[in-house]
């Protein structure tokens, strides 16, 4: 008996997150790229739009996708 006490006082010595002694920064937490809501007993999906990146397009070209022939109406604003 006087073993297991032992190994039990041992054990609640010991660390259970040695990692952090090496890795200080905090974890960061990970946000889901759509989300369900329930509207009027009807489940929808939402994009969640808060952490996604904006797609930019250079004047050049944009000016080279509206010049050519296949696009005559430009829908790139």
């Amino acid at each position: 008996m006087d073993i297991v006490k032992h190994a039990i006082d041992t054990i609640k010595k010991l660390d259970p997150r040695p990692g952090l002694r090496y890795n200080k920064t905090e974890p960061r937490l990970v946000e889901p790229d759509v989300y369900f809501r329930k509207v009027d007993d009807q489940w929808q999906v939402f994009l969640n739009e808060d952490d996604m990146p904006q797609l930019r397009l250079s004047p050049t070209y944009r000016n080279c996708w509206c010049a050519t022939p296949r696009t005559r109406k430009c829908a790139i604003t």
